[in-house]
């Protein structure tokens, strides 16, 4: 997997014709929770950062590893 990218960085690229990024590993404060954790989730065109429809407080990020061979 690749190196932790900070959000001060570079933001992942929204895919063509959208308004969100592809499924990245976040990690960061969930709005639901209390410590900072792994999360998969996208980046809206607006700079939010959702993970299965809450927001997080990101940090970091880094694209996902290709899925395994079929």
């Amino acid at each position: 997997m690749s190196d932790w990218i900070s959000i001060e960085e570079r933001l992942p690229e929204l895919v063509r014709n959208s308004a969100f990024s592809k499924r990245v590993l976040m990690y960061g404060i969930r709005e639901d929770q209390s410590e900072p954790n792994y999360h998969t989730g996208i980046v809206t065109k607006s700079g939010k950062w959702l993970s299965y429809g809450k927001e997080v407080g990101i940090t970091h990020w880094q694209p996902l590893p290709n899925p395994p061979p079929s």
